[in-house]
Parts: C-alpha cells; sequence; structure tokens
C-alpha cells in the first residue's frame, strides 16, 4: 500500500474542514430526509440520528483533533541492537484495509474514516440503511477533499449493501480485509463473527449496570443515576441496569 505523506494527509484533513463547513446546509438537508422516513420507535438511535449545527461542528473538530496529531504512522515502539550485531527497530505501520459497520451515527462516516486515513488506512464504511441519505452526502465531502489533493477516492469508500450483500462481501471481500469493526450491538456483531473470514476487533457487550450498596447514601446514589440516564439516553455509555442490595 501506497503511504502518503504526512502533509498531504494533513491537506486532505483541512480540505475536509472547508467542505463540511461549506455544506453543512445540505447535510442537514439529507439529514431531515433519514430522520423523515425513520419510525419513532427507537427513540435513542433516532437521537443518534440526528445532524444538525452543532453535530456539524463537532463532525469539524474531530477532523481538526486528528489532523493536529502526530502522524501514526512510521513511530519507533522498540530499538535494540543484539549481540550479534543485528540492528532491530519495531515501527509503527499501517493496518492495510479496514471495514467498519455501524448503526445510526452519521458522525461515525466521518470519525471512523478519519482516523483509517490519518493512519493511512483505506476505510471501507458501511453504515445502516436509516442514515443512507446522510452518509452518502458525507461520502461526497470526502472524495470532494480527497480529489483536491490529487489522491484516489478509493481510500475511503461508503458500502451501498443490504444485508444479504453484506454477508456475501465479508465472506468473499474484494480485496483482503485486514481488519474488520462492528460497531453495534450483539446481533451485529455475532453476524459479523460468523460471515468475516478476517480478524475482528470485538467492543465490550454495552451493557452498564450501577450497584448500590446497603450501605450507600441513597441521596447521592439517586443523583448518580438518574445523571447516568437522563443526561443523554442514547449515549452509548449511558445507565442499562441498576442493583440495589
Amino acid at each position: 500500500m501506497k503511504l502518503i505523506k504526512s502533509e498531504v494527509k494533513n491537506n486532505v484533513l483541512k480540505s475536509m474542514m472547508n467542505i463540511l463547513d461549506r455544506r453543512r446546509k445540505e447535510i442537514i438537508t439529507a439529514n431531515k430526509q433519514d430522520l423523515d422516513a425513520f419510525t419513532k420507535d427507537d427513540q435513542a438511535m433516532y437521537d443518534r440520528l440526528i445532524v444538525d449545527d452543532k453535530k456539524v461542528d463537532g463532525m469539524i473538530q474531530s477532523v481538526k483533533e486528528v489532523m493536529d496529531q502526530e502522524d501514526p504512522v512510521g513511530q519507533v515502539i522498540e530499538h535494540r541492537k543484539l549481540d550479534t550485531g543485528l540492528d532491530i527497530t519495531n515501527k509503527t505501520a499501517p493496518f492495510g484495509n479496514i471495514m467498519i459497520i455501524y448503526e445510526s451515527r452519521p458522525d461515525v462516516t466521518i470519525e471512523a474514516a478519519v482516523l483509517a486515513f490519518k493512519a493511512n488506512n483505506k476505510i471501507y464504511l458501511k453504515g445502516g440503511k436509516e442514515a443512507i441519505n446522510s452518509n452518502k452526502i458525507l461520502e461526497e465531502c470526502w472524495h470532494e477533499a480527497l480529489q483536491e489533493n490529487d489522491l484516489s477516492k478509493d481510500w475511503i469508500k461508503l458500502l451501498h449493501l443490504d444485508r444479504t450483500e453484506t454477508q456475501e462481501f465479508l465472506k468473499n471481500p474484494p480485496e483482503q480485509l485486514d481488519l474488520i469493526v462492528p460497531r453495534g450491538g450483539e446481533r451485529l456483531i455475532a453476524f459479523v463473527k460468523e460471515h468475516a473470514t478476517g480478524a475482528v476487533l470485538v467492543s465490550g457487550r454495552g451493557n452498564n449496570f450501577l450497584y448500590v450498596s446497603k450501605n450507600a447514601d441513597f441521596e447521592v446514589a439517586k443523583k448518580v443515576m438518574l445523571n447516568a440516564k437522563i443526561d443523554k439516553i442514547s449515549g452509548c455509555n449511558a445507565l442499562d441496569k441498576v442493583l440495589v442490595d
């Protein structure tokens, strides 16, 4: 895989920040199509789907934060010289081709892609059907930023696949997938593990418990419970269960 110079990668990210700001109205309009088509049976998923001015600002900030970081490629982790005279250097390198499968949140299309690209990886993005219009325009923004800097659109690709097609893609990808990241619930993770032929990075169950001891100050515990759930019900780290002794 071709290694891109740090300056070029950062120029792409600068372009992306400007494009997101310039096209924010288009992004919000596309997102409204997704919101209008969504049935509000799952309020948490609906909340994660929303893209407004504040969310676009957050996307721009995410790109800026990664742009400001040191290039993660080629960093020396370890260096030692053996008694035989052999000089050994352990350096960071890109994974290669990464695929991420996620639900609802369009901002993952920015966050996942910027991290992968900064580390010189190609990324396949498989978002949920509920965010299709939002994700399409965000992919357009990425492609515009890449082409402004004379890079191929292939570095960042949005996959337009249904469940059956995704299953086939996992089993027979067009090129080797070096890492697959399912970002969602247990059913999604199980689906990916069942069908993937490459390495899968699995997250935790995402079931957040709070234990309240019989010796606890219940008024304090109640404040913690309310804050952990009501502050942002759709948060991945929002409280799910309370165990009271």
